[in-house]
């Protein structure tokens, strides 16, 4: 059975961008593919594509900061998140 893991996030500092790509990399098995000298950072499971972009601005977030995965098992991936 296939399950939906919802991930909503907000970056505010290049710390951040780096520890939110590291928990990518370890609960959904993505990968590093581009870095900007900005701090964007492109990863991909060779599917899909996903850019952790930093926040624009020192007010509220900008930009999309909420999504979901399609998983096959969830208590797999709630160990990896937490």
């Amino acid at each position: 059975m296939n399950y939906f893991f919802d991930w909503c996030g907000t970056l505010d500092s290049r710390r951040d961008l780096v520890r939110m790509a590291k928990f990518y990399q370890e609960v959904f098995d993505l990968e590093i593919i581009n870095r900007e000298p900005r701090g964007a950072i492109y990863m991909s499971d060779g599917y899909l594509t996903v850019a952790i972009l930093k926040n624009r601005g020192e007010a509220a977030p900008s930009g999309f900061n909420h999504f979901g995965f399609q998983v096959e098992d969830m208590e797999e991936i709630e160990r990896k998140a937490i």
